[in-house]
Formats: structure tokens, C-alpha cells, sequence
């Protein structure tokens, strides 16, 4: 899911990545991966609620102005008004800090009815932000028995699948051959251009 910047400086812009999907589609789970896994990514990850997260107790090493730090050297804060306030408080955070290792990554988990749309427009035409962050990606995790469904139904389940640069098929278990190859044709449709993936329990790698 993400790329090696270890070396990468506080003045660098810092890659920022949208993680989009459908209530069910397993977002939240990977979040936890992100979170929890020794993956030797420091990633700064946006919620909306940290108890929809469900942050294990055990993993929580320091907490400061609305920012979980976890044994593994990531972050997880939750969205304080603006999404943008947030993204400035985050990034002056990074820069005023003493650790030698600042978080290498952005991982914003969007509600399950929001379209990449707005959220990536408001990054490219804010200029404090658009200075300091760089827009690596929207992955949009689809529940394999329902996309289908949800892409009929919902226009925002297109945008997110039109949006995206990688799709995960979540819940792979509970569909047969057939229907995730349907599920595949759906998807292509929607967005000829993205890597689809498909896994349970979320179970993609965090850094590649």
C-alpha cells in the first residue's frame, strides 16, 4: 500500500493517500492493520472516531493534543472541525517535533458515503497544504458481496471506484469464482485503470 520514504525530510512534501469505501468494506479493519502490524512505516492516520477504530489499549504509548502515538511508531488522530485544520495542525506537529523519526505517511480514512472528489480537490487548492502534502493515491475497499449492488444503487459508490488508483475486493470468502469475476467486470467498468486486489479481513500488505 505504501512506498519506502524512510529518508524522506520534515520539508519534503509528505505522501498522502484517501482510503474510501462503503460502510462494511473493510476500512476500519485495515486501519487497525496500519495501526497495530510491525511494518516499519511510521504513518499518521485520520479517523473520524477513534471508537470506531477500537485503538487496543496495549499498543498506546503516548496521547497529546488528539493524537494517539502506537508502539509501532504510527499515529491516529481524529478530525478536529475542518478535515484541512486537522491535515495543518498534523503537518506543524511534524515539523516542530524532536523525534528523529517523524511519521513518513498520511492515511485519511473518508466516511462511507463521501466521494474522493471534494476531498482531494480541497488538497490541491489550499496552498498550505498543497506545499506540504503529496496525493499518492486513492484506495477504495469494496465489500465483495454488495459492490455490485452499491454500485447500481448509489452514485457514491462510482465515484469512489472512478477515483481510485487501487481497489481492494474485501470479503473475498463469502463469494464463488463466478461472482467475484462478476465483481471484477463491475469494477472494471467503473474505473478500466485501477489495480484490483482481492483479500479477507483486509489482509493487504501495508508497505510494498
Amino acid at each position: 500500500m505504501a512506498h519506502d520514504t524512510s529518508r524522506q525530510g520534515t520539508a519534503d512534501p509528505v505522501p498522502l493517500t484517501l482510503l474510501v469505501g462503503f460502510l462494511g468494506s473493510g476500512k476500519t479493519t485495515l486501519v487497525n492493520r496500519i495501526l497495530s502490524e510491525q511494518h516499519d512505516q511510521r504513518i499518521a492516520v485520520i479517523v473520524n472516531e477513534f471508537g470506531d477504530v477500537g485503538i487496543d489499549g496495549r499498543l498506546i504509548v503516548g496521547v497529546e493534543d488528539n493524537i494517539v502515538e502506537l508502539s509501532n511508531g504510527c499515529l491516529c488522530c481524529t478530525v478536529q472541525g475542518d478535515l484541512a485544520d486537522t491535515l495543518r495542525r498534523l503537518l506543524e506537529r511534524r515539523r516542530q517535533t524532536m523525534d528523529a523519526k517523524p511519521f513518513e505517511r498520511i492515511v485519511i480514512e473518508a466516511s462511507g458515503l463521501a466521494s474522493p472528489g471534494p476531498v482531494l480537490q480541497r488538497m490541491l487548492v489550499d496552498p498550505a497544504l498543497h506545499a506540504h502534502v503529496q496525493i499518492d493515491g486513492v484506495i477504495t475497499m469494496a465489500h465483495a458481496r454488495h459492490i455490485v449492488q452499491q454500485l447500481a444503487d448509489h452514485p457514491e459508490a462510482s465515484e469512489q471506484v472512478a477515483y481510485a488508483d487501487h481497489i481492494v475486493v474485501n470479503h473475498c470468502d463469502q463469494c464463488d469464482g463466478d461472482a467475484l469475476a462478476a465483481v471484477e467486470a463491475a469494477l472494471h467498468a467503473g474505473n478500466p485503470h485501477a489495480d484490483i486486489e482481492r483479500t479477507t479481513l483486509a489482509a493487504v500488505d501495508v508497505v510494498r
